[in-house]
């Protein structure tokens, strides 16, 4: 199904749907604060590349990318005998949402739409609690971690119920089979772009023509904080595999800015040196970005990266405190950080840092070093905010667990309020945004720049959701109504 069949609803002969529910946009404050970008959902884009592959016919709604709400939704996969709902996209398994009141909207409205359809729930949400997603939902199994491998073997004709790394419902009880077999990356099929409405994506940081890819998956590290349940051990695409991906962006869809979505990026660094070098070889116009830690960078790789068109590194700097930053298990000396930064500065390419505030332990004075820290180290940008105790990260003496309808994730600490850690997230945004150094790069280039910030200053507008936890809707979305 080419992507103006699959927008405009021609979709009766399609045998797989692939749904990326809409949310609220760009910023969505939940006792934490969740960026909601406009990038395309590459794991969706697998998932119908897999499909394809075995012969079925697949779609792809996009309802975030398009602003549909539930009904437009329901309307686009009507009678689709399987119907794949995704509560988060790859780029966003690492720091999911916590209430997902709308994706259960989507949910309801899809099954009442079509009631024959097997209703498919991926995502980190159920991946955590599956009983919770098949208790609160009409959703008929969940798919547990990374859905690609899964997909692969219903695409191939077996039952859900014969397979690992589902959960579903047999008579009034839950039967959840944990996943033990991960995909070789390297089998991936091309995502299906096609599928996707390309020209709606973008990123701040970079603009339009805008595309995901990414080169591993998982990473070896324990990093207390970090959410990974979506993902399998460490794995890396061969060079061949991820350039041949990077030239069907490039080269059939006209994509000129990438962000590749690895935890880090920089671990395999002869994949990086030769995806570089395939770049710089073919004369490619690209800008792109990515996120790494900085232990795992050094001059030369970093030389590469300027030369091949990189323009942004994300890192988690997370505490300007050692002592709290060791007893998250990520320890980078300062040293290590203040250099890094240094080093890409010189290159002239620039960085975000990403600071928490809310870690085990943490004192105001703590997040107040945290402020002067980072202006010291002096990133392009940074942006504050709030840990978010996940399920599988969360210690049960500083977080209580929230059993809230479409809640999953522990949603209140302990040692200090929301409204405290909202004033300290607001007060390191303005105290680094606000200084002289930035207010003369504004005056230099000041349309640029406060374009790209806009992003991180969203959150300090960002309202919180209402006292029954239900999220706003999404902005300016089309729920399908008729008046």
């Amino acid at each position: 199904m080419t992507q103006d069949e699959n927008r405009s609803g021609t979709i009766g002969r399609a045998d797989a749907a692939f749904v990326n529910p809409a949310f609220a946009y760009p910023i969505i404050k939940d006792r934490g604060v969740f960026y909601t970008k406009k990038w395309p959902p590459l794991s969706l884009a697998y998932g119908a590349a897999l499909m394809e592959e075995s012969g079925r016919r697949a779609m792809i709604v996009d309802a975030h990318a398009e602003r549909l709400g539930p009904e437009r939704v329901a309307d686009r996969v009507r009678g689709v005998p399987s119907i794949f709902i995704s509560t988060s996209p790859l780029d966003r398994w690492q720091c999911p949402v916590n209430n997902i009141a709308n994706v259960y909207e989507v949910i309801s409205a899809v099954r009442a739409a079509s009631p024959g359809s097997r209703i498919f729930l991926t995502g980190p949400h159920g991946t955590t609690l599956p009983e919770k997603i098949l208790a609160e939902t009409p959703a008929d199994v969940v798919i547990l971690g990374e859905p690609e491998i899964t997909v692969r073997e219903l695409a191939a004709g077996r039952a859900p119920e014969e397979l690992e790394g589902v959960a579903f419902r047999d008579g009034g009880r839950a039967v959840v089979r944990p996943k033990t077999k991960f995909m070789n990356l390297n089998e991936l099929p091309l995502p299906a772009f096609h599928l996707l409405p390309m020209d709606r994506y973008f990123f701040d940081f970079l603009g339009k023509k805008f595309a995901v890819l990414e080169g591993t998956r998982g990473c070896p590290y324990r990093c207390s904080f970090c959410y990974k349940d979506m993902y399998g051990p460490f794995r890396s695409k061969t060079s061949a595999k991820l350039i041949v991906e990077l030239d069907l962006a490039v080269e059939k869809f006209g994509v000129r800015n990438l962000y590749f979505a690895d935890l880090s990026f920089t671990l395999n660094k002869k994949l990086v040196a030769d995806l570089c070098g395939a770049i710089v070889e073919r004369g490619t116009k690209l800008r792109w970005a990515c996120q790494t830690r900085l232990d795992l960078i050094d001059e030369e790789i970093l030389t590469k990266m300027a030369e091949a068109g990189c323009r942004l590194i994300e890192v988690g700097v997370e505490s300007g405190t050692e002592t709290i930053v060791r007893r998250t298990n990520k320890y980078i000396p300062p040293r290590t950080i203040t250099e890094g930064l240094r080093m890409i500065r010189r290159l002239g390419m620039e960085s975000a840092a990403f600071m928490m505030f809310g870690l085990p332990n943490e004192t105001e004075e703590d997040m107040r070093r945290s402020i002067r820290f980072v202006k010291k180290i002096a990133p392009t940008y940074v942006a504050f905010n709030i840990t978010v105790p996940y399920t599988e990260t969360c210690n049960a003496e500083l977080f209580e667990p929230s059993a809230e309808r479409a809640v999953f994730f522990p949603a209140r600490w302990k040692a200090h309020t929301e409204k405290f850690l909202d004033a300290m997230l607001r007060r390191g945004m303005m105290s680094f945004y606000l200084r002289p150094r930035t207010v003369l790069t504004l005056v230099r280039n000041p349309r640029a720049f406060l374009h790209k910030v806009g992003l991180f200053f969203a959150a300090v507008r960002a309202r919180k959701f209402d006292e029954r936890r239900t999220p706003p809707p999404p902005r300016s979305v089309d729920s399908g109504r008729r008046s």
